[in-house]
């Protein structure tokens, strides 16, 4: 249905940018995001996707088998010392995603994304690929960009105090 009005039709389309937004699918022009947004070699931008903390828990509690991209948010509750695997030398922190105190370990391959310090108590937004191997074996990682033929399609980031993407 097309609205016979303007401000029917920019009802319409901020309403169907809403649900976009709220799917994951839509990435607004930089000038339309008040944060900060990367732009990629390729002309690709990556853009704060909108916290999904409660998303993030129903995905936990369903135990996937695979992978799954979520955005989740909260202060970071630890931070592990650095280690180095066959995929590259990675920082290990945990994000408190709801009340309870419940928290998710952070995976960042600092290879890729360039080293960064975090601490206790600053607040991480983080975009990247959930994994369930077992109740003690889970986490987030891939939260850099993903390059064309990568194993894992979607770009990632780790966003600290509202600064600029760490991708």
């Amino acid at each position: 249905m097309v609205p016979r009005s303007v401000p029917g039709a920019i009802v319409l389309c901020a309403f169907l940018s809403l649900v976009a937004i709220a799917a994951g699918r839509l990435v607004l022009p930089a000038h339309q995001v008040a944060r900060a947004a990367t732009v990629f070699a390729d002309g690709a931008q990556a853009t704060p996707a909108a916290c999904d903390d409660a998303g993030f828990l129903r995905i936990a509690a369903a135990r996937p088998a695979g992978y799954t991209e979520v955005t989740v948010c909260g202060p970071v509750t630890r931070v592990l010392r650095r280690r180095t695997t066959r995929s590259g030398t990675h920082a290990y922190f945990f994000v408190q995603v709801d009340a309870a105190g419940d928290a998710i370990e952070v995976v960042t391959n600092v290879d890729e994304t360039g080293s960064f310090a975090v601490r206790p108590g600053q607040y991480a937004t983080v975009r990247g690929r959930y994994y369930y191997d077992s109740s003690r074996s889970q986490g987030i990682d891939w939260t850099h960009r993903s390059d064309p033929g990568a194993s894992w399609p979607y770009s990632g980031y780790v966003q600290l105090d509202g600064g600029p993407l760490i991708d």
